[in-house]
C-alpha cells in the first residue's frame, strides 16, 4: 500500500505544473458535473413518472366510462323489455287488428326514443317484434322482421355481439316457454365512429391511438392513423389477456416495438365487462418533453468542455507559455548562449523571473568572457611557450648531425638538412595566426619528421600520407601534428633496439577528420597506456612525456567541442596510436559569438 502510494505520489510530482492544474480543474468541474447529470436524470425519472401516471389516470377514466356506459345501456334494455312484455304477452297476433298494432307500436316507441337519446355512443335502437313479423327501430320506423338478426341476437350480449360489421348489445325476452315467436329482442346498433372519436381523445399525440376490444377478439373498435400499430398490440394484448386479467388491478403499461420503434402501451380490463381498453403512442412523442433535460445536460457538458478548453488555453497563455520560454532559455544558458533578453508584456511575477533571469545571464556572461578570455590567453601563453621551447637535446643533437655530414664530405645531404632546419625554426619561431590550414601543419610536421630521419640514419622508416584534396584547407590549430610524432621519437624509438616504424595517415568523412600516428615501439607497456589515457582526459600536467600531448588535446577540444581530441589506443604496429580526431562542424563558444 506504502508502495503504490509513493508510485502515485511521484506520477502526480512528475507531471508539468499545466497538467497539475488542469486535473485540479477536473477535480472541480467533475463532481459538479456528476451532481447535474444525477439531478437531471432525477428531474427526468420524475417528469416521466407524472406522464406515466396521467396517462394511466386518463385511461382508467375513459375505460370506466366505457364500461359504465354499456353496462347502463345493457341495463335500460333489460328494463324497458320488462315493460314491454306486458304489452306483448297480451297480444293474439291472430286476431289482431291493424289498429292494435298500431296501437301497439306507439307504445314501444317512447321506449325505443328514450334509450337511443340516453347515450350519444347509440346510433339506432331497434326491437325484433317475430310474433308481429316486424322490426321496429327509432331510424327505420317500421319494417319487415329481421329473422338473420334476431337469431344473431338471440343470445345475452357480452355485452356487444359484431353482426354485419355491426356493433350491437341487446336484451332478448322470452314472453313464454311454449311458442318460439313469444321472444321479443331489444338492441341497440353501437356507433362505432362516435366511439373511435371518443377514444381518440384519450392521448393527444400526432400518432397515437386506442383500440377496444373483446376478450375473445370478435370485435373491436379502433382510432388512430396507424393500422399497422394497432392491430399488431391489439393481437399483442388478446395473446395475453388471461395474463392482463390476473394482474394487479388499474391500468399498466408496456412498451412493444413495432418495426423497431419503440410504443408505450398504456392498457386495462374493463371491470364489469369482457372488454379491455389500450391506448398507445410512439415513446419519442410521448416523452419528448423530456428532451429538454436532455438538451439542458448536453449543453451544459459543451459549456463545461468549453470552459475547461478556454480555462486551459488560459492557463497555457498565462502560465505554460512563460514557463515555456523560461526553460528554453535555461538550456540555451546550458549549451553556453549568454546573449538573448527574455520579454514579459505584463509586469507580474513572470516579469520579475525575466528581468531577473535577464540579469543573470548577462552576470554570467560577462564571467564567462573573462574565464574564457584568460583561458584563451593561457593557451596561447603555452602555446608560445611551446613554440619558443626548443628541446635542446634536439637543438645540439641537430648540429651535431650537421656537422658529421660536412666532415664526411656529404654536402648535397648536409645542404638538404640545413634546409629542413630552416623551415622548422621558422615555423616555430613566427608569430603568426592560432589557426592554419591542416596542408600546412602538416608540412611542418613533415619537416620535423626528415630531421629525424636523417638524425636517425636508416634506424627508423617513415611513411607520411599526403594530406587529402578535401581537407587540406580543413583549419585547425597550430602546431598538433609535429608534438605528437616528436612524443613517438623521443619515447618510442631512442631506446628501441629494433628498426623503428612511424606512420602518419588521414581519413575523414562527413562528421570528423582524423589525423593516425602509428609506431612500433616496444616500451609501452598496456598499464602504462591506460594511465596516459586516464591522465590525458583528467588534463594533469603530472605526465611530463605528454605535455605537449595534453596541450594538443585541450586546444582541439576548445576549438571542436567534446566530442573532438585525442584518442590512444594500441597501434596495430604494435606500439602507440595517437588519433587527433576534430568534428567538422567547429564549435563557436558564446563569448564569441555575435549579440542578437
Amino acid at each position: 500500500m506504502n508502495q503504490l502510494s509513493r508510485l502515485i505520489t511521484s506520477f502526480i510530482g512528475n507531471q508539468s505544473i499545466l497538467s497539475k492544474l488542469i486535473a485540479s480543474l477536473l477535480l472541480i468541474v467533475t463532481p459538479l458535473y456528476v451532481f447535474n447529470f444525477i439531478v437531471t436524470n432525477i428531474g427526468a425519472e420524475n417528469n416521466r413518472k407524472e406522464i406515466e401516471q396521467a396517462l394511466r389516470n386518463s385511461l382508467q377514466s375513459y375505460n370506466n366510462i366505457m364500461d359504465s356506459e354499456f353496462l347502463r345501456i345493457q341495463q335500460m334494455l333489460r328494463n324497458s323489455a320488462l315493460d314491454i312484455a306486458i304489452a306483448h304477452v297480451e297480444l293474439d297476433a291472430a286476431n289482431l287488428t291493424h289498429m292494435e298494432k298500431s296501437m301497439f307500436f306507439g307504445e314501444v316507441g317512447p321506449y325505443l326514443s328514450r334509450i337511443q337519446y340516453s347515450s350519444r355512443f347509440i346510433k339506432d335502437t331497434t326491437a325484433l317484434l317475430p310474433l308481429l313479423d316486424t322490426t321496429q327501430s327509432t331510424i327505420a320506423g317500421l319494417r319487415k322482421f329481421d329473422s338473420g338478426l334476431f337469431e344473431a341476437l338471440r343470445l345475452p350480449s357480452k355485452p356487444i355481439i359484431r353482426q354485419d360489421d355491426q356493433l350491437f348489445i341487446n336484451a332478448p325476452f322470452v314472453t313464454t316457454s311454449d311458442r318460439k315467436d313469444s321472444m321479443f329482442i331489444l338492441a341497440v346498433q353501437i356507433s362505432e365512429p362516435t366511439v373511435a372519436a371518443y377514444l381518440s381523445k384519450i392521448m393527444n399525440f400526432n400518432r397515437s391511438g386506442a383500440v377496444l376490444f373483446d376478450s375473445e377478439g370478435t370485435w373491436s373498435v379502433e382510432s388512430g392513423h396507424d393500422e399497422l400499430a394497432t392491430t399488431e398490440i391489439r393481437q399483442l394484448l388478446s395473446a395475453k389477456q388471461l395474463e392482463l386479467h390476473a394482474q394487479t388491478a388499474g391500468p399498466q403499461i408496456m412498451t412493444h416495438k413495432i418495426q423497431g420503434e419503440p410504443y408505450l402501451i398504456v392498457y386495462e380490463p374493463a371491470a364489469n365487462t369482457n372488454m379491455m381498453l389500450a391506448a398507445f403512442a410512439p415513446e419519442d412523442e410521448i416523452y419528448g418533453s423530456l428532451s429538454i433535460y436532455k438538451t439542458f445536460f448536453y449543453s451544459l457538458s459543451i459549456l463545461t468542455i468549453l470552459v475547461i478548453i478556454l480555462f486551459s488555453f488560459g492557463l497555457y497563455r498565462i502560465i505554460h507559455k512563460p514557463l515555456k520560454t523560461l526553460m528554453q532559455a535555461f538550456r540555451k544558458v546550458e549549451i553556453g548562449q549568454m546573449r538573448f533578453t527574455l520579454k514579459h508584456r505584463n509586469d507580474d511575477e513572470f516579469g520579475y523571473l525575466y528581468r531577473r533571469f535577464n540579469n543573470m545571464t548577462e552576470t554570467l556572461d560577462n564571467m564567462v568572457n573573462v574565464v574564457y578570455e584568460q583561458r584563451l590567453l593561457g593557451q596561447r601563453s603555452e602555446l608560445k611557450r611551446l613554440q619558443s621551447q626548443i628541446n635542446p637535446h634536439f637543438l645540439y643533437n641537430s648540429f651535431f648531425v650537421l656537422q658529421r655530414l660536412i666532415h664526411s664530405g656529404k654536402r648535397d645531404t648536409a645542404i638538404q638538412f640545413a634546409g629542413y632546419l630552416g623551415r622548422y625554426f621558422q615555423y616555430i619561431t613566427r608569430d603568426a595566426s592560432d589557426e592554419i590550414a591542416l596542408l600546412e601543419d602538416s608540412l611542418h610536421a613533415q619537416a620535423y619528421v626528415d630531421i629525424q630521419s636523417v638524425c636517425f640514419d636508416e634506424h627508423v622508416s617513415v611513411s607520411y600520407e599526403a594530406v587529402p584534396d578535401a581537407i587540406k584547407r580543413f583549419m585547425v590549430p597550430r602546431m598538433i601534428i609535429q608534438p605528437l610524432i616528436e612524443n613517438s621519437f623521443e619515447h618510442a624509438f631512442e631506446k628501441q633496439l629494433q628498426q623503428g616504424f612511424l606512420r602518419v595517415s588521414f581519413a575523414y568523412d562527413d562528421e570528423f577528420v582524423v589525423v593516425n600516428i602509428d609506431d612500433n615501439g616496444n616500451q609501452l607497456a598496456d598499464e602504462q597506456l591506460a594511465q596516459m589515457t586516464a591522465r590525458l582526459e583528467q588534463g594533469t600536467h603530472q605526465m611530463e612525456e605528454s605535455t605537449g600531448m595534453i596541450n594538443v588535446h585541450r586546444r582541439i577540444r576548445l576549438k571542436f567541442g567534446e566530442t573532438s581530441g585525442l584518442q590512444l589506443s594500441r597501434s596495430e604496429l604494435g606500439g602507440l596510436r595517437i588519433q587527433i580526431v576534430m568534428e567538422r562542424k567547429e564549435v563557436v563558444p558564446d563569448a564569441q559569438a555575435p549579440h542578437r
